[in-house]
């Protein structure tokens, strides 16, 4: 007879309900960046104690607050997609730190809200974000680095504000309409990471428009040197790659490009200064929680189930490291020129956005497994195919590939970030701050290994996919052995 729940190793109740993920299996588009998870237990929701405010100022307030992560995400991802090209070495390595900084400011992101608030935490994290971006007026290790260090520490004070103030605002709203709380959370969440998503599509569709008409191109294409073969930081900063990596760009458009993208970071600065109503909360009981989180963390690493996921953790942030870097770089820089990235990740990023809004819903017809291993294939016949068949054409190759392979990544994307977040609801109930928290900061370390490993000259591109390819292989077995263990344990 089959049983309502099994007991996971370490004795935390698994059940088969719809576990409250404020995520983006019940959202329009995968997450990339840390973010809090409600409990399904409601612990956090019990200690939010809102003053009264009307309906219509909590969506006024929704609004504001995705607005203002979309025009500071236009700017950042863009420059994220771009960095490898445009300063190839510190731009590169300003990225690993950026990463590293991420599981650093997990353990600050208390203090921080603490000491100022959401709104204001937000808006100083803001601030960060555009420091960065102003660092790439003048390229250098000594100005990316640093400045790739506050940014870092800015970013998970910067998603933990962001879950609180959205899961608040969601239930004093709730509570004015006499609706379920889980449901308007998700509802707020679709909202807001619908706007999230198509930063990616607003920040590269701006250095399209910017690149693309610069005649002061100049080609200095070596496609020996492009695609797998591409080693190291892959050429100079300041030259876009300079001897091998497909486009001199000129000063002016440089400075244009990063102009538009630091008006994009301030005007988000001033959305939430100006509109974004402050939040009216018993704060000390979340920082509490966020504290005793980081405890629950690392007690629930020593699980075998989250163990057996850590390489998948690690993949899924690995993958999105070589896609924004590597490829963009190697795979289109290198052959057709840095004008052509933004359309390309203007495809992926559209991709990811709409798989992952129908994967949620597609899974209770297909189960997880048959997704997990379509998302897993997509990657794999990608590193198959840029491994043994493409290869670089000095002729002006044609670029429809490497669209196909963008949207193709996209949808692989997509199934790490949903099915991810769906398989640690169903494991961890009760536990889904800790489960969450141990993914992103496997995630980040993912992250901050592929970009260090991008620094070291003797590191090559066809290096780095055979590590993403064994990582997924074996995230894949591992995470097969978990799903077997669940159905199992279900059984008896």
């Amino acid at each position: 007879m089959k049983s309502e729940g099994i007991q996971s190793p370490d004795t935390t109740m698994i059940t088969e309900s719809d576990p409250l993920i404020p995520v983006e299996q019940n959202s329009a588009g995968p997450q990339k960046g840390p973010n809090p998870v409600v409990s399904g237990s409601g612990s956090v929701i019990d200690t939010l104690l809102t003053t009264p405010a009307t309906a219509i100022s909590h969506k006024k307030n929704l609004i504001v607050l995705s607005l203002a992560f979309l025009f500071n995400f236009t700017a950042y991802s863009a420059l994220q997609n771009l960095q490898s090209s445009l300063h190839a070495t510190a731009g590169v390595a300003s990225l690993a730190v950026i990463y590293g900084g991420i599981i650093i400011s997990s353990l600050l992101a208390p203090a921080l809200i603490r000491a100022v608030g959401t709104k204001w935490a937000i808006a100083l994290c803001t601030l960060c974000y555009t420091v960065y971006t102003a660092s790439n007026y003048y390229p250098r290790d000594y100005t990316l680095i640093p400045a790739g260090l506050i940014l870092g520490l800015a970013a998970a004070p910067l998603w933990i504000s962001q879950g609180t103030y959205l899961t608040t605002t969601a239930i004093s709203y709730a509570d004015i309409k006499n609706k379920v709380p889980e449901e308007v959370i998700n509802q707020f969440n679709g909202v807001f990471f619908f706007f999230f998503q198509a930063s990616q599509i607003t920040g590269n569709l701006v250095a399209s428009l910017v690149l693309y008409p610069d005649t002061n191109m100049t080609s200095f294409i070596n496609v020996s040197q492009c695609g797998i073969h591409e080693c190291g930081s892959g050429g100079s900063d300041n030259k876009s790659g300079e001897g091998h990596s497909g486009s001199n760009i000129a000063a002016g458009t440089t400075t244009t490009l990063i102009s538009v993208y630091l008006a994009c970071g301030l005007l988000s600065m001033l959305i939430t200064c100006l509109f974004l109503s402050k939040l009216h909360v018993s704060d000390a009981g979340i920082i509490e929680s966020v504290k005793s989180n980081l405890v629950a963390t690392l007690r629930l690493l020593m699980n075998p189930y989250i163990l057996m996921l850590v390489p998948l953790f690690m993949y899924s942030g690995m993958e999105q490291a070589f896609f924004f870097g590597d490829f963009t770089k190697a795979f289109i820089t290198c052959t057709n020129g840095i004008h052509y990235v933004g359309f390309i990740m203007m495809v992926f990023g559209v991709s990811d956005a709409i798989c992952s809004f129908l994967l949620g819903r597609l899974e209770k017809y297909s189960g997880r497994i048959t997704i997990f291993t379509a998302g897993g294939l997509a990657h794999m016949i990608i590193i198959f195919m840029l491994m043994f068949v493409w290869s670089p054409d000095s002729d002006a190759p044609e670029l429809w590939d490497r669209f196909l392979m963008a949207a193709f990544w996209g949808f692989g994307d997509a199934v790490w970030q949903t099915q991810i977040a769906s398989i640690l609801g169903v494991i961890f109930p009760e536990n889904q701050e800790p489960a969450f928290s141990n993914y992103r900061l496997f995630q980040a370390v993912g992250f901050c290994i592929y970009f260090g490993l991008s620094t070291a000259a003797a590191v090559c591109v066809i290096h780095k996919l055979i590590t993403i390819a064994v990582l997924l292989f074996v995230g894949l077995v591992l995470y097969y052995t978990v799903e077997w263990k669940i159905r199992r344990a279900i059984s008896y």
